[in-house]
């Protein structure tokens, strides 16, 4: 019964989020609404091969991860035990031994990663901005794309 509540509040939260943005960019919502119309007869909706076809579907879900990431935990970082030499973060040295963490929030709204980082571009998935390796690059920057 445990598992209910644990996985609830970033399941709502995502939900919500993805309700919210489809609500605020119409040709979006109807757009995807074709994709799923074609797609599955009545509400006959399935996963698998068929469900995994939704690419505009997926496009909308990973930008509304992006956009909302339904977590507000901090990624915390170890170093190698084996790695003795400090990092470099921007111009600040990071120690050897020091535990390093990132707020995904940070991250996803980060213009080195993301052109237009405050814009609902769910585009942004079906094609690659920087090229094959821009999607690359976006895919490890949370867990929800990589």
């Amino acid at each position: 019964m445990a598992w209910r509540f644990q996985s609830g509040t970033t399941l709502s939260a995502a939900l919500s989020a993805i309700f919210f943005y489809l609500s605020r960019y119409p040709t979006v919502y109807i757009l995807l609404v074709t994709e799923i119309r074609d797609t599955f007869s009545g509400l006959n909706i399935k996963s698998g091969a068929q469900l995994s076809s939704c690419k505009y579907l997926r496009a909308c879900i990973d930008e509304t991860l992006r956009m909302s990431p339904p977590f507000l935990a901090t990624f915390w970082r170890e170093p190698y035990l084996d790695h003795t030499e400090p990092f470099v973060v921007d111009v600040h040295v990071i120690p050897p031994g020091t535990i390093a963490g990132v707020n995904p929030d940070c991250v996803m709204h980060n213009e080195e990663y993301f052109s237009d980082p405050f814009v609902f571009r769910q585009e942004r998935w079906l094609t690659s901005e920087e090229g094959s390796s821009g999607t690359s690059k976006k895919s490890k920057t949370s867990p929800p794309f990589g």
